[in-house]
């Protein structure tokens, strides 16, 4: 199996067979069925089932008996499309799933601040969405060693924006902005105002009930969360008064 293949398999979830086939119709471009089935090694018993499948996720197409290929870039990012949709969907259900929590059993929990570290990507990039979209207030973010892994953390940083309600603002090392001007222009259309400084030292969020603080370890995605609304507030103020000096 080709590293390509493998990366089929993983990402869209087909099995060997589904991707063989898929490989294989993108190099003929047009075929019939027994034609893939000897392309790509399937048999010819399960070739008919393997096409219905890849049709069925939106990558291929057949009119006549023959089958070719939709146009990979379209067909890809219409299931990352729907992939984002069904993400959302379900952490819309989640968030309703915590408020009905925090409604029904609130008033049993006592209130105080909170610290926890979290691991992981998915769980720190999480984290800030919920955080970051529960305020009417925009947060403000300090950027730092994000920009060493700027190319991996992308898509996450996206969904990150897309999620702020009242957008954010960043503050950044100096001399990002003309280094990133590109991305920096995409955010900033999304209502990210971008402030330069030689104090960015840190990967930092904070928000109207909470602080995040990055950790540098190694290529792990690590972070210190704080839940507590008045050493958010006052963090946010110092932010603030910085910012305008």
């Amino acid at each position: 199996m080709n590293e390509l293949e493998t990366t089929i398999r993983s990402l869209l979830g087909v099995n060997k067979y589904e991707a063989a086939a898929y490989l294989a119709l993108l190099k003929l471009g047009k075929a019939k069925p027994q034609d893939i089935a000897k392309e790509s090694s399937v048999p010819s018993q399960r070739i008919y089932d393997v096409l219905r499948s890849l049709e069925s996720m939106g990558l291929v197409t057949e009119f006549d008996g023959v089958y070719q290929p939709i146009e990979p870039r379209q067909a890809i990012n219409a299931i990352a499309e729907s992939e984002i949709m069904k993400s959302l969907e379900k952490a819309n259900r989640l968030r309703e799933l915590g408020d009905m929590l925090s409604r029904t059993y609130g008033a049993s929990i006592k209130e105080g601040a909170r610290v926890s570290l979290v691991r992981g990507l998915n769980n720190v990039f999480g984290a800030a969405m919920s955080y970051g979209s529960s305020c009417s207030s925009r947060p403000i973010f300090m950027a730092f060693k994000v920009f060493d892994r700027l190319a991996e953390l992308l898509p996450e940083l996206r969904k990150l924006v897309a999620s702020l309600p009242s957008g954010a603002l960043v503050i950044v090392p100096k001399g990002s902005l003309e280094r990133y001007g590109q991305l920096a222009d995409e955010f900033k259309r999304l209502g990210i105002e971008f402030v330069e400084s030689e104090a960015a030292f840190i990967d930092l969020m904070v928000s109207c009930n909470a602080v995040i603080i990055g950790l540098p370890h190694g290529n792990d995605a690590v972070a210190v969360v704080v839940v507590d609304k008045d050493f958010s507030e006052a963090m946010y103020r110092r932010l603030s008064e910085f910012i305008s000096h």
